[in-house]
């Protein structure tokens, strides 16, 4: 029973590491903010993230890339995400669950009716809905918030 019981384990967790800390899953957010340049981030069955309809960026294991293949940011094991270039550790975010915790000041949140919320204090901003159910929050929250932190993400497309 025993080894039964650790190969059941071994097996999901092995599982869980080959799906990714950041799986990839399609999804279509539309931005609702009146203030926003960015109307919509949608990312495709292969990891291509779309801004405004131009794929910009790609969800590569735990890495989201743009163009040229650079990482812009990357989940580690413990759910903290490193942004490219900021060496300063001015954007600490961390995954906690389903959460993207910024610098212990806000998160960003998807719900579970695909409503897309940025909270910082006390104040509950909604950015969004997502327009097709996501199987993975987690790359809702690492796509949306990859434009706040490059905002050049809306830029060169990525090649065919």
């Amino acid at each position: 029973m025993k080894s039964y019981i650790l190969g059941w384990a071994s097996a999901v967790v092995m599982a869980a590491v080959s799906a990714g800390l950041v799986p990839v899953a399609a999804f279509k957010l539309n931005i609702t903010e009146p203030t926003s340049k960015l109307k919509t981030i949608e990312m495709k069955p292969d990891g291509a993230v779309l801004y405004n309809d131009v794929a910009t960026a790609k969800l590569v294991k735990d890495s989201l890339v743009d163009a040229s293949g650079k990482p812009i940011l990357t989940v580690a094991a413990d759910g903290s995400v490193t942004v490219a270039g900021d060496e300063k550790g001015i954007f600490r975010l961390k995954f906690v669950g389903d959460e993207l915790l910024l610098a212990d000041k806000g998160k960003i949140i998807v719900g579970d009716d695909g409503t897309v919320h940025s909270q910082t204090g006390p104040k509950d901003r909604i950015v969004g809905k997502v327009e097709a159910a996501s199987k993975s929050k987690r790359a809702v929250e690492l796509s949306y918030i990859a434009m706040s932190v490059h905002a050049d993400i809306v830029g060169p497309p990525l090649p065919k």
